[in-house]
């Protein structure tokens, strides 16, 4: 057999070998991205075949996600699971967001107090004192703001 023709088969054959042996692999990794959630986590698992299911996370074992419906549990084989999702909440990120223009507004409404203030009190205590009182109050309504909206979050792939 010329060079050429086996180099040409080496080509061919190690992408299918490769694509052969990722299955297995690919179940493995769904496995270990759903063992990271917590028990009776809100997920969507969406099928290669193109099936959609959603439901409280009841357990992954043995190459299976089993999924608590209203009424019933299905199962979904690992290997054919394309992508899924989890359901969450941006408490933390409303806080952040909160927080920090409560700081911006409490800041600037410290030092326009300060400038009207005929007091010999410091700008910069006042400044601070406003963007710290206003910014707490920002974090907490920004982490309630959070709480109230969920939304889906990509966690494979």
């Amino acid at each position: 057999m010329p060079f050429r023709h086996m180099l040409a088969f080496a080509m061919l054959a190690v992408p299918c070998a490769a694509a052969r042996g990722q299955q297995p692999g690919v179940a493995r990794l769904v496995e270990l991205r759903l063992e990271q959630l917590r028990a009776m986590s809100r997920i969507r698992v969406e099928t290669a075949e193109g099936g959609r299911f959603t439901g409280q996370l009841a357990g992954v074992s043995r190459g299976v996600v089993r999924l608590s419906m209203e009424a019933d549990t299905t199962t979904v084989a690992t290997a054919a699971v394309r992508r899924v999702w989890e359901r969450r909440r941006s408490t933390k990120a409303g806080a952040i967001v909160g927080g920090a223009i409560g700081v911006g507004v409490g800041v600037f409404y410290g030092l326009v107090i300060a400038a009207l203030d005929e007091n010999d009190t410091s700008p910069a205590g006042i400044a601070a004192l406003g963007g710290l009182v206003v910014g707490g109050a920002g974090a907490l309504v920004g982490a309630a703001v959070g709480a109230a909206i969920p939304h889906w979050s990509s966690i494979y792939p």
